[in-house]
């Protein structure tokens, strides 16, 4: 379910930037937040 998991994504990225301003801690850009996600090499061929 894609549009499920998007949601569930995005409430998980909203609420981890709640968090850390609640803690004090740097402000990180979601470039930050989601590094690359690259194929496995068994799968990529």
């Amino acid at each position: 379910p894609y549009r499920e998991t998007r949601l569930y994504v995005q409430r998980v990225m909203e609420y981890a930037a709640i968090y850390n301003s609640r803690l004090q801690a740097p402000i990180m850009t979601l470039t930050a937040r989601m590094k690359p996600v690259l194929p496995d090499r068994a799968t990529a061929n």
